[in-house]
């Protein structure tokens, strides 16, 4: 409120603290240059103008500078006069009025009169400017839907249309505002065969199909109400759909059907539409709101003529929302396959369209015949395939969609305009229950070059390398730096990829070697790194349902890209890349940058000499498909790609029949394993692989308490270098809470591991099964809650981007065993033996 006075008195302190009272913040001014910047600043609601004198101001004039500014279009401008101003014979406000006051009262010195007049301000001309507030948002609203919106009187003449109509018809809403809607359309052709109103105590316009297509339209020139007779013997009439629109109007019903509408250009438009009426409070109608759906110019194919109207259901049905997967299962009787959702890959956050897709088409199964699901089942699977804008040659006959058979024309002349890669390699490739092929990874060959020129502790330590708990760290440490060598001879012998790659062991020792080297001595993506992915992609392949479902070749690409996947990195990631206009960025034209160039330049590097190049004796199909799987994974391991490929995983995953895992029930044996043969074809087995080289690329909060830590420091403060060099330079601040002074190591891990690790290794871990790594993983979330708790409780501690050192960071692990132990044992018998402190470290 403001109070605008030109001095104290009984009356200005009756108004302020009135105002006060009902909890209204006050603003009391005293001339009209301070009112005017007063009400600039603050834009009242009310304004309280003391107009009994001249002598300090003119309060018309106050109220005509107000009004002068736009801000004041919904105040209440209220002017207080004299007790005497009303006792004249004639109008008095009028010229107030006419002025820009809303309401003019008379002064009043006691509080209580003063509350009174106020309050019935409020309720009165403040409560209907609120409103009128509100419709601005109402408006805004409608000119943000998709939805085609006019409102208009009750004689159909246009009084509002949405920016949407405008867009699609091409009308701007000042040249049509008071014409009829149905003149605007020229809806005189528009007629609707109906049965006739003394047959039916109402017309019914939600008929079912069979109604819809015995009620063919008669377009002969009859009167208005002319009764026919059909077949059926029933009393019929021809009436216009403006006429049928009023009919409902009248009733006090909502009307529902298809609209013709012509655009300016004269193009004519066909959308399933509604007509509400609108009546205030115990009155009869005022307005009519008519509602299109434009989703249907996509949808709906009706013939050219404006003369045919196809009465349909409810324009509802057009959209549905998504639904809970956990929900959805087809009826066994109608010889579907029943699906079985994973019900730990429900808590995304974040869905993508594809998944409400499935999951809407899935539901549509549920209560469909058996023609329609089977139909369904097929829109599927068509939609699960990674080639869905790839198209095939058909069969020109209507029923059938199956690909023709191979046509040398065809395929070479299609095969030639739509290639952009080569074909899955199919010869030679296993599916998953043959076993004639398995390759045996124990033992693994002997290694005479690596005997020779590793150190003992290398050969020490090598042997643990299948190991979730292998120490990458030491080997950093104990190799000077060059872990990958070591452990990527070790691992690519144990699964023999020199025989799979037709490659002697020399060969691929040089080429490691060439690959390490190019791996930049930074803090996080350095060869280390490379080294712990490739251990981790290792690990996974040996997994005993990841080996059933890849062959030899699948093997090696994954150990291939693994070592690969950051070649070359800057320690900067793409987004400081593209900002800082960088030849990578340039030159890949601001997509998947580091990816893309990790995975060109290990190709460079591979031929740039026969005695690094792995894939020399490789034959061209071979080394096409193995060049396609390499780059394929090395692009997923883009972030910005995360939920993409995370939703095709979960959507692969929901098709097969993985079993929901049960915390209370028996550990799986091989018996209740997965159905693995609905995982092994070419498109599936491409996810397979996505999402095995992005869970080793982000396992770091899997791995045991000590090395996590090491690497989420590592890791953070690579950021502080990337956000200290965009603060030198500056440059658009990519991760602005990666600041070295304020950042939280643990705020960032915790929210790392919610956004992206626990959905995705709940995922994994539904086909993979990998329990030991969920419990790192809950023991490691539990560990950063604790350490944010503690910098909570105790706000002086030194800053938490400060690395941890890994003598402190077993112990605590060693801690977060023991009370884990210490918890299960007061659980169990209180007959079991006390568990030493050296036991429970050894567990």
């Amino acid at each position: 409120v403001l109070l605008v006075f030109g001095r104290d008195d009984s009356v200005s302190e009756a108004w302020l603290s009135a105002c006060k009272r009902q909890g209204h913040d006050v603003s009391l001014t005293r001339s009209v240059d301070d009112a005017m910047k007063a009400f600039l600043d603050s834009m009242h609601d009310l304004v309280i103008v003391d107009a009994r004198n001249t002598k300090h101001f003119n309060a018309e004039n106050v109220c005509k500078t107000l009004r002068s500014t736009d801000l004041s279009h919904f105040t209440v401008i209220v002017g207080i006069v004299k007790r005497s101003f009303a006792d004249r014979e004639t109008a008095t406000v009028i010229p107030m009025l006419r002025c820009g006051f809303d309401r003019i009262v008379t002064e009043a010195s006691a509080v209580g009169a003063v509350l009174n007049d106020l309050i019935q301000i409020e309720n009165s001309e403040l409560s209907s400017q609120s409103q009128l507030r509100a419709m601005q948002a109402v408006f805004t609203a409608l000119d943000a839907c998709k939805e085609m919106i006019h409102i208009t009187d009750t004689q159909h003449r246009i009084q509002y249309m949405n920016r949407t109509c405008e867009n699609i018809l091409g009308y701007v809403l000042d040249d049509v505002m008071g014409q009829s809607l149905w003149d605007l359309h020229n809806a005189e052709n528009h007629k609707q065969d109906m049965r006739a109103i003394d047959s039916r105590p109402s017309v019914d316009f939600k008929s079912t199909s069979e109604h819809q297509r015995s009620t063919a339209m008669d377009h002969r020139p009859l009167p208005d109400h002319r009764q026919t007779t059909d077949k059926s013997g029933e009393s019929r009439v021809n009436l216009d759909i403006s006429e049928a629109v009023n009919m409902q109007m009248r009733r006090g019903r909502e009307w529902e059907g298809v609209v013709t509408c012509r655009r300016k250009s004269g193009d004519i438009v066909h959308l399933p539409s509604k007509v509400i009426p609108v009546a205030p409070v115990a009155r009869k109608n005022e307005y009519f709101v008519y509602s299109s759906d434009t989703h249907a110019l996509d949808r709906l194919d009706f013939p050219g003529t404006t003369e045919h109207f196809h009465p349909r259901g409810s324009i509802k049905s057009l959209r549905k929302g998504s639904y809970d997967i956990r929900s959805l299962n087809s009826d066994g009787t109608q010889n579907i396959i029943r699906r079985q959702s994973l019900v730990k890959l429900n808590s995304l956050t974040i869905e993508a369209p594809i998944t409400r897709v499935f999951n809407i088409i899935t539901a549509a199964q549920e209560n469909s015949p058996a023609y329609v699901a089977q139909a369904l089942e097929k829109v599927l699977e068509i939609l699960r395939s990674t080639e869905l804008y790839s198209p095939q040659l058909i069969s020109a006959a209507p029923d059938n969609n199956k690909p023709l058979p191979a046509d040398p024309v065809a395929t070479d002349l299609l095969g030639g305009l739509l290639a952009q890669g080569p074909k899955p390699l199919m010869s030679g490739r296993r599916s998953s229950n043959d076993t004639s092929v398995k390759v045996s990874h124990h033992p693994r060959p002997s290694l005479p070059i690596l005997q020779q020129q590793a150190s003992a502790a290398i050969r020490e330590l090598l042997p643990d390398d299948m190991s979730w708990d292998f120490d990458i760290l030491k080997l950093e440490k104990i190799s000077d730096k060059r872990p990958l060598v070591w452990l990527g001879m070790s691992l690519m012998c144990r699964f023999n990829v020199p025989s799979t790659l037709g490659c002697d062991e020399q060969t691929l020792q040089n080429w490691l070697t060439l690959v390490e080297a190019n791996y930049h001595d930074i803090t996080y993506h350095n060869s280390t790194h490379a080294a712990d992915v490739l251990q981790a992609t290792a690990y996974f392949l040996d997994l005993d349902r990841i080996k059933q479902l890849l062959d030899p070749y699948d093997t090696a690409a994954c150990l291939i890209a693994a070592v690969v996947h950051d070649v070359d990195h800057p320690g900067k990631n793409s987004a400081f890349l593209c900002n800082t206009d960088n030849e990578l960025a340039i030159l890949y034209n601001d997509l998947s940058v580091l990816e893309s160039h990790h995975a060109a330049v290990s190709f460079k590097y591979t031929h740039s000499d026969d005695r690094v190049n792995i894939y020399k004796t490789l034959d061209r199909d071979t080394y096409k498909h193995v060049r396609k799987s390499i780059i394929d994974m090395v692009l997923a391991t883009d972030m910005t790609k995360h939920f993409e490929h995370l939703s095709k995983f979960v959507n692969m995953s929901a098709s097969g029949k993985t079993p929901i895992k049960d915390e209370d029930a028996a550990s799986l044996d091989g018996n209740d394993s997965p159905d693995l043969m609905s995982f092994g074809t070419p498109e599936n087995l491409v996810i397979i692989k996505r999402m095995l080289i992005k869970c080793a690329d982000i396992s770091n909060p899997l791995r045991p308490i000590h090395l996590s830590v090491e690497w989420a420091n590592r890791i953070a403060n690579e950021y502080f270098s990337q956000t200290e060099e965009e603060k030198k330079r500056s440059l658009p601040i990519v991760m602005p809470q990666f600041d070295r002074t304020t950042c939280s190591i643990p705020k960032s891990q915790i929210g790392f591991m919610d956004f992206f690790v626990n959905d995705m290794f709940d995922a994994w871990d539904a086909l993979a099964d990998v329990p030991e790594l969920m419990e790192h993983l809950r023991l490691n979330y539990q560990y950063w809650k604790e350490q944010e708790e503690a910098s909570k409780n105790n706000p002086n501690t030194q800053p938490q981007s400060q690395p941890q050192t890994l003598s402190t960071a077993k112990e605590e692990e060693e801690e977060l065993v023991k009370e884990e132990e210490e918890g299960s044992k007061k659980e169990n018998d209180s007959c079991q033996q006390s568990i030493t402190s050296a036991d429970v470290t050894a567990s």
